[in-house]
């Protein structure tokens, strides 16, 4: 076997079924027990050729071909061959069946160095198979909008020189995810956007939405998000840490469930307040049937008070297909705000929506402010 450029397949290969010799797109094997020569297709493909060869034996048990005249010490030999049958053959790869899908979103400054959109925090692509579990494959990002819009990925690195709303998406062979939105800002007010993270933040509490998650075995999630609540208004930075890196672990700004079993992460704040969160890996996934919202106010609120929500899932160990984390949304952040433990604030006068999401399911509840 010959590949691509004519170069004879010298890299030995090996499978269950037997052993020979490959290129990058197939592999010529001889089968272990019945002898037969057969070509198998590497996930490569490509072209390679199929050149036909002599039987070199002789009388004393050494590999030569039958002597071609009265001369018997002569004997005809696969390199002293003018010609041969050669077969071309391509090799093609079975086109990946799945899906990609693509969580989280970004906002970059314009002119400023390129986002690595294999490695964000913020944005992350997810390859399945037909069957729905998680597959590692490659994707390559790819924007809608032409590079003189103001956007630009190159290796997958993204740029910005424009300010504005622009989209993403993640491809996989001839997969496509939906795309997602991202968002360009000038410098000025991408730095007036940042909140300054004090190091040392005299943190009153942690809070969440939910004690418990429930997660499916071979799903991944972002981490839960956390209310940080501070003698000052400024960000905090919190770090997260697996009990049981074998059952739940921890990857940056995502989680994973690589086994049944629990595990309790800790959410840590640079003064040392925590807040713990038992995960529980299920070895099926529970589909989420509803989210119900308790403890909102059905009378309007002053400016300025405060309430607690409460999001209950039903049932109550649903997994979702990555994770039964509970999202909160003000649908007019300004008039009231809301945080990742469901705390509402009212700001000034009047109404707002408080949209809860987990596993696809929503509820929403409408909050009224007045002075």
């Amino acid at each position: 076997m010959l590949d691509a450029d004519g170069t004879e397949a010298k890299t030995t290969y090996s499978d269950v079924s037997g052993t020979g010799y490959k290129t990058d797109a197939a592999a010529l094997v001889t089968d272990r027990i019945t002898g037969q020569i057969y070509l198998k297709a590497l996930d490569d493909g490509g072209t390679v050729y199929l050149s036909y060869r002599i039987n070199e034996w002789n009388d004393k048990g050494v590999v030569k071909s039958p002597y071609t005249h009265s001369n018997s010490d002569d004997y005809a030999t696969n390199a002293s061959l003018s010609k041969t049958a050669v077969a071309k053959v391509s090799v093609t790869t079975k086109p990946f069946v799945g899906t990609v899908s693509i969580s989280g979103s970004i906002t970059g400054e314009v002119g400023a160095a390129a986002i690595n959109l294999d490695t964000s925090q913020d944005i992350s692509a997810a390859v399945k198979d037909e069957s729905g579990k998680e597959v590692n494959r490659p994707v390559v990002w790819e924007a809608m909008e032409l590079p003189s819009k103001g956007i630009e990925i190159t290796g997958n690195q993204l740029t910005f020189s424009k300010s504005g709303l622009f989209h993403i998406r993640a491809v996989c062979g001839t997969l496509y995810s939906p795309w997602v939105e991202v968002k360009a800002m000038a410098p000025s007010d991408f730095k007036s956007e940042e909140t300054p993270i004090d190091p040392e933040p005299n943190v009153k509490s942690l809070k969440a939405s939910q004690k418990t998650v429930y997660m499916p075995k071979g799903s991944r999630a972002s981490l839960p998000k956390v209310a940080v609540y501070t003698k000052q208004p400024v960000k905090t930075d919190i770090t997260w840490e697996s009990s049981d890196p074998k059952t739940v672990s921890i990857n940056g700004s995502t989680m994973f469930a690589l086994k049944s079993g629990s595990a309790i992460l800790t959410a840590t704040a640079p003064d040392g307040k925590t807040l713990k969160m038992l995960v529980n890996v299920a070895g099926k996934r529970t589909k989420v049937q509803n989210v119900a919202i308790a403890k909102a106010p059905k009378k309007p609120i002053k400016v300025g008070k405060s309430v607690v929500l409460k999001a209950k899932i039903a049932p109550y160990n649903a997994t979702g297909s990555s994770g039964a984390i509970i999202t909160w949304k003000s649908s007019k952040p300004k008039i009231v705000k809301v945080d990742a433990a469901g705390k509402i604030t009212a700001l000034k006068k009047g109404k707002a929506k408080i949209t809860a999401t987990v596993g696809g399911k929503k509820q929403t509840v409408t909050i009224t402010v007045k002075k």
